[in-house]
């Protein structure tokens, strides 16, 4: 350890002085005492070139994230609406409908809206 070096020491830990300036012929130097922690970090690594494959690993990689998070949140949708609720999700979901898109019978369009519907009106 650096702060450990000489325990007979006047002043422990990271203590040096440098001395800048004063070069051939010149009458200035300026002298600075360091004092302190002194951190150190090394990085060690290898640098590389693009990789095609490795790249094509990653997007897929990601990809498949994706579709995990997109089926996750699906469940977490079914599991936290009420059944009526999960009932107007999947059919809106997972079922073909006309290019307008809104087949939804009065009594889903009343649920929708806030307005408390009876469950039993929803099945068909």
């Amino acid at each position: 350890r650096l702060d450990d070096a000489d325990p007979h020491s006047f002043s422990h830990g990271y203590n040096f002085r440098t001395v800048d300036g004063g070069g051939v012929g010149s009458q200035e130097r300026v002298v600075t005492k360091w004092t302190g922690i002194r951190v150190i970090i090394l990085i060690e690594g290898q640098g590389g070139m693009f990789d095609g494959i490795t790249t094509m690993q990653h997007l897929g990689a990601g990809l498949a994230l994706m579709s995990l998070a997109t089926l996750f949140a699906d469940g977490m949708i079914c599991y936290l609406l009420s059944d009526s609720e999960t009932k107007i999700f999947r059919k809106r979901k997972y079922e073909d409908h006309d290019a307008g898109g809104m087949n939804l019978t009065d009594e889903e369009r009343r649920l929708l809206s806030g307005e408390k519907v009876d469950p039993t009106d929803l099945v068909p």
